[in-house]
């Protein structure tokens, strides 16, 4: 293989590589939203065990979610808010966690604590004998944007794909250049020994 052929495969690489990470971070910043994740934290103080699941259950009940959405003025679907709602309960330390995940960074975090608010309510006046101790609130310097690591993913396959098709390319064109070489480069036909005039 020649210095020309190499640097010539090498650049249809490189370009296909950049192309393909350039047309999917293109599609990232189109069709993936940013989904900033804000989180709070209370203790739960109960007489009697409660199931944990239940604490889930009232805090992404229909009341629950609706009043969210009224206060907050979030326009977001009651069915997908439901999704964006994380709810952890640790059994050991008595905490509930509570997380919210939004397109808008502050947004996020005052809905996280208008979720907590809301939830502090009704956990309290469901659960019989229950007090909630509202220990973190959000906090925006730790807020953690979750739709990096998928847009990541989506430039990493671009770059691979783009990468492949490089090398597609690149093998498609190679077998045409080996047939034309045989060409000029022989001086005999088919059987060998006969000389061309």
């Amino acid at each position: 293989m020649s210095k020309f052929q190499n640097s010539n495969k090498t650049f249809i690489l490189v370009l296909s590589t950049l192309i393909g990470g350039i047309l999917a971070s293109l599609f990232t910043l189109i069709f993936i939203p940013d989904q900033y994740n804000a989180t709070a934290e209370f203790k739960v103080h109960t007489e009697e065990s409660v199931d944990p699941n239940i604490y889930e259950a009232i805090i992404k009940s229909d009341k629950v979610v609706k009043e969210l959405k009224e206060e907050e003025n979030i326009t977001t679907p009651l069915k997908k808010l439901k999704h964006k709602i994380k709810v952890d309960f640790n059994e050991e330390k008595k905490t509930l966690k509570v997380s919210l995940s939004l397109d808008n960074r502050r947004h996020s975090v005052l809905a996280t604590d208008g979720l907590a608010k809301i939830a502090t309510e009704e956990i309290e006046s469901f659960v019989q004998g229950s007090t909630i101790e509202y220990v973190k609130a959000p906090n925006d310097t730790v807020i953690e944007d979750t739709s990096l690591k998928v847009k990541l993913v989506y430039i990493i396959i671009g770059l691979l794909a783009g990468l492949g098709i490089g090398a597609a390319i690149y093998a498609l064109k190679e077998p045409k250049k080996k047939g034309k070489q045989t060409k000029v480069d022989t001086e005999y036909t088919l059987l060998g020994s006969i000389p061309k005039y």
